[in-house]
């Protein structure tokens, strides 16, 4: 998406609509009406959004996409892309000779200001894969264009590196070139790249010329110089670089990441020659400094950083997200620099202060708003944030910031209720184009926002208490008052409270702009349950699936010289039960339906909290089978269980006539958790990803989740992965019965 002189908004993308609007266009026909194939669309809006001026197709016979618009001098668009067509326009080109069978090219086209006109079209690639992701026109208005390659073929010369850096055909490099702006002749070109797979997707340009590039890569061998990190550090980084005007040289190049995945979206360039990027990370330990937001919030945040102008440090880094999935793709910077950002967020609590919205969709768990914030230049401190949607999905791709200061944002929507007012308000079914303006909102870079939690997270007496800041807006100083006449000046203090009882605590954060004050309430219990807290992550008496209908028998074993005293708590929908037993010196106690002792039915688990040593496991069977052929749980304590990021596997998992899986869940913790939930088959194919939230002391199954989230009903070896977003002490098990006599076994999962 481009602006022009006159504030008319020209955009780009790809379509399968035969009926979307091209007036005054040169093709006002799609090229191929198949759902499965695109014909790329290309438009001019009004500055005010009430019309058309201009729309049309350019396509062929098979698939067609358009990535990035920029505008010449005399505001005519040139588009970069991708194609599978053979009979795309050409015209006064580099290459009309399609260069693989069944694979992709790029393809680069200029169109005149009034989209009637056809000026010249070029395919470019080689016998694989070749994608055109963005470009820029320079000074003497030739084209630098950035691809991803996985074609060895690819021309490339007169370049920095003129050689394939991968033997693998399903890895790509990185491809930068320059061809001329009558699209007639290639200048130079050159592949980046390195022994693993590298991806492209946003350049930008200086006013000397030179090129900055932005993508990610999984290969430990990238052209580094000069670089802020010169080692690779997870499964994919951020891959970050400057080369000369004439495409010959690496300037400086960098990795920027942690030990999972991290990718940059968009990068440009700052008046000072600062840099900005965005994109997203999954690692909780890519580098955030001086930045709103110092700690990772869910399995996907947004990243934004500003990098020196030298590339070798960083000026400040920080994460925006919420529990859920977040997404940034483009950047637009106003005129004191302060940074917008836009993109799409599955999150119910990503941070949206001072924001036109404050609550996403109904259906976040599958459906995203748009996400828009502002950062200030200086601090990247979050300035406001804020959801933009309707009922379904929604997403931002593309940014500007024009000259009177409001924003134009670009991207798609499947919402009918999403905000219009423009020339076409009415939904027109299988996910629309949605283009908006919205005004800025001028905030001033506030105090940091308090916030912090603690471990072990039902602390005791004389047991000491860990408590961790979370506090957002870049503070430079700490106070804590410990409820108990105590104060610490540390980030990260460490406690040990004398007396059980309730404290209030409170958390003073300052930096120069000012200061916040947070308070919670702490529960301090008695020091003698400190070591032995144990759980049986499920306890069940009630019907099952095929008629079956189920009990638990608990045992508990006094592994103390004197006498236990046990304390059971029965946690379910209802609520909390508690009951009390003594076993004296080594005895043991077999409560044969554990549920009778409590007097109720019901599903839940037990939590079992004693003053001295102890075991116990449960037997879990359908009252019409043997107890030897009954579900064994065992006991867990706090070291077995699942905390944030943490992950595992349960294995051995069966879905067809015969067998059933259920996935039993317990949160041990006084604090909400969200678990990510994979389900694979035995060839390690992806059937369903599914986010589940948990409640403080709840227990939750998901009956046959094979079948009711992944509609499969014939998996046999299949698997689950169990990632923890939010939260701590979760306990997760398998559950394989048999459906004919309901017999089952019990699968712990593995870390």
């Amino acid at each position: 998406m481009q602006e022009d002189s006159e504030g008319n908004i020209i955009i780009t993308g790809a379509t399968n609509s035969a009926d979307i609007p091209t007036p005054s266009g040169f093709d006002n026909s799609i090229n191929n009406a198949s759902y499965y194939h695109n014909d790329i669309y290309l438009a001019k809006i009004s500055s005010k959004g009430d019309s058309l001026l201009w729309a049309t197709y350019i396509g062929g016979e098979r698939e067609d996409f358009a990535n990035a618009i920029v505008l010449d001098n005399e505001g005519s668009p040139v588009i970069i892309g991708h194609t599978s067509s053979k009979d795309l326009p050409f015209a006064n080109n580099l290459s009309q000779t399609f260069s693989s069978a069944d694979n992709y090219d790029i393809y680069i086209a200029k169109i005149s200001s009034q989209g009637n006109e056809f000026i010249w079209g070029t395919l470019l690639g080689g016998i694989y894969n070749d994608f055109g992701l963005d470009l820029k026109i320079d000074s003497n208005e030739d084209i630098i264009i950035l691809g991803e390659t996985y074609s060895p073929d690819i021309p490339a010369i007169n370049g920095f590196d003129e050689i394939f850096n991968s033997s693998n055909i399903y890895y790509s490099d990185i491809y930068l070139a320059k061809i001329s702006k009558d699209g007639n002749n290639l200048l130079w070109g050159t592949f980046i790249g390195g022994i693993g797979s590298d991806g492209a997707r946003s350049i930008s340009m200086d006013n000397l010329g030179n090129i900055y590039v932005c993508g990610f890569t999984k290969s430990n061998n990238m052209p580094v110089k000069n670089a802020l990190d010169y080692s690779f550090n997870g499964d994919e980084d951020i891959y970050l670089g400057k080369f000369s005007s004439d495409g010959k040289s690496i300037l400086w190049g960098t990795y920027i990441g942690g030990e999972a995945y991290d990718t940059c979206n968009f990068v440009t360039i700052g008046k000072d020659s600062s840099l900005f990027l965005t994109g997203n990370t999954s690692s909780k330990n890519i580098p955030v400094i001086n930045g709103y937001d110092k700690v990772q919030n869910g399995n996907s945040d947004i990243y934004v950083a500003k990098i020196s102008a030298e590339g070798n440090s960083f000026l400040w880094a920080t994460y925006i997200g919420g529990t859920m999935n977040d997404y940034s793709y483009s950047i637009a910077l106003d005129f004191d620099d302060n940074i917008f950002i836009a993109g799409n967020t599955y999150s119910p609590d990503i941070p949206v202060p001072n924001g036109y919205s404050s609550s996403i969709g109904e259906d976040f768990f599958y459906s995203s708003d748009i996400y828009l914030a502002k950062l200030s230049s200086q601090k990247g401190y979050l300035l406001w944030g804020t959801y933009f949607g309707g009922e379904s999905a929604d997403s931002a791709k593309s940014v500007l910031y024009n000259l009177e200061g409001n924003l134009i944002v670009g991207g798609s929507t499947s919402s009918k209720n999403i905000k219009t007012k423009g020339f076409d308000e009415t939904y027109n079914e299988g996910g629309d184009i949605y283009v908006f303006s919205l005004s800025d909102i001028q905030i001033e870079e506030g105090p940091p926002i308090p916030s912090f939690i603690w471990e072990p997270n039902i602390p005791r007496k004389r047991e000491e208490v860990k408590f961790i800041d979370l506090s957002l807006g870049n503070p430079t100083e700490w106070l804590w008052d410990f409820g108990d006449d105590t104060t610490s000046a540390d980030q990260n203090p460490r406690h040990i409270y004398s007396i059980e009882g309730n404290y209030f605590i409170t958390l003073k954060v300052s930096n120069e702009i000012g200061s916040q004050t947070l308070t919670k309430a702490l529960t301090i219990i008695g020091e003698d349950f400190r070591n032995y807290i144990k759980w049986i992550p499920s306890v069940v008496k009630a019907k099952g699936d095929f008629g079956s209908k189920w009990k638990t028998e608990v045992s508990i074993l006094n592994k103390e010289k004197t006498e236990n005293i046990f304390d059971l708590y029965f946690y379910s929908n209802l609520g909390v039960l508690k009951k009390s037993y003594v076993l004296g010196p080594l005895q043991s106690h077999i409560f044969e339906d554990i549920l009778d002792f409590f007097e109720i039915d019901g599903i839940g688990f037990l939590e079992i909290r004693a003053n001295g040593n102890f075991e116990a496991t449960s037997l879990i069977y359908p009252e019409n089978s043997t107890l030897i052929s009954g579900q064994i749980i065992s006991s867990y304590s706090s070291s077995e269980a699942l905390n944030y990021a943490d992950e595992g596997y349960i294995i051995h998992l069966k879905q067809n006539e015969e067998f059933r899986t259920n996935l039993l869940f317990t949160n041990t913790c006084n604090c909400s958790g969200v678990l990510e939930i994979s389900l694979y088959d035995s060839s390690g194919n992806l059937l369903s990803n599914y986010d589940l939230k948990i409640n403080p002391k709840e227990f939750k199954g998901l009956l046959s989740p094979f079948k009711t989230l992944a509609g499969k009903n014939n998996v046999i070896g299949g698997f689950a992965k169990i990632k923890v977003l939010k939260g701590y002490g979760i306990i997760a098990l398998g559950s394989v019965i048999n459906n004919k006599n309901n017999n089952g076994v019990i699968i712990p999962i593995k870390k």
